[in-house]
């Protein structure tokens, strides 16, 4: 009796432990891409970018070089996520609460509505803003997150790495931007057009996508190791052409800026999940 007790005991300790070792892994991790659900299904894919060191900013003599873009060595020391797609009009209407109508009265009226869906990506939001919807994501996956990330908005140096990095070059400038050349003066559905060699869609064009960093000049030594900008400023970062810029605009070294509390329909947001250790 004593030893088919024992043994029903080892079974159901054996099935325990399968049980246990067969429940799904949530936790998204390292050099893996994955997908995040804001709720109710609406996913978004996080696609990984390996670390790695790379030339950041405009040589001298370029075309259309602004005074800000002096070129040096930067090295990202590790890997991060970007969203494969800039955020949906669906996704942020779900999640934040506002729809593209109640956001363009919220921001400069004169600036005209250039496309309205579903599939489009959403516009008219402030850094402010896109700050806001990262915070709030943070808060709802913080047990999946990798100890020392949370999600954010991109560094501009992470932005310049993914973009000018993994650039697909095969592929002529019109099959992988939209820019004022093709754009017939309005956004394009997300993932309309080629995507980068990681995977991820309109980086260079459709619209310009706020960074993390203050404005700033570029430091002066040979090499720049995780860089974030400024400690404090008056603009933010801007990266990336969009349908109301010229085709030189999408060069991933070019640089714009803006009042963070601005929104405007040529600028939207792309998640990042990156190490944050303040």
């Amino acid at each position: 009796m004593y030893k088919v007790f024992t043994l029903i005991i080892c079974c159901l300790s054996l099935l325990s432990c399968s049980l246990q070792n067969s429940k799904p892994d949530n936790t998204f991790k390292l050099g893996e891409s994955f997908t995040v659900d804001l709720g109710d299904n609406h996913l978004v894919k996080m696609i990984w970018v390996p670390a790695g060191t790379f030339m950041m900013g405009t040589p001298a003599g370029e075309e259309m070089r602004h005074d800000d873009e002096d070129q040096h060595q930067v090295e990202i020391t590790q890997g991060f996520w970007l969203s494969e797609f800039e955020m949906s009009q669906k996704h942020w209407r779900y999640f934040m609460g506002t729809s593209i109508k109640e956001q363009q009265k919220k921001q400069y009226k004169h600036w005209r509505m250039v496309g309205m869906g579903d599939n489009l990506p959403m516009y008219f939001i402030s850094w402010d803003e896109s700050i806001a919807f990262t915070e709030k994501l943070n808060q709802q996956v913080a047990t999946q997150l990798p100890q020392g990330y949370k999600f954010s908005l991109p560094t501009e140096a992470q932005w310049e790495l993914a973009t000018s990095v993994y650039e697909n070059k095969d592929l002529p400038l019109n099959e992988r931007a939209w820019y004022r050349g093709n754009s017939k003066k309005r956004v394009h559905p997300v993932g309309s057009k080629a995507p980068n060699k990681l995977g991820i869609y309109d980086l260079k064009g459709n619209l310009s996508e706020w960074c993390y960093d203050w404005h700033g000049l570029f430091p002066k030594q040979a090499l720049t190791v995780d860089p974030v900008g400024p400690d404090t400023g008056t603009l933010k970062i801007v990266k990336g052409g969009s349908w109301f810029g010229k085709e030189i605009n999408t060069k991933a070294s070019t640089r714009f800026k803006d009042p963070k509390q601005n929104g405007y329909s040529s600028l939207a947001l792309r998640l990042a999940l990156r190490p944050i250790t303040e």
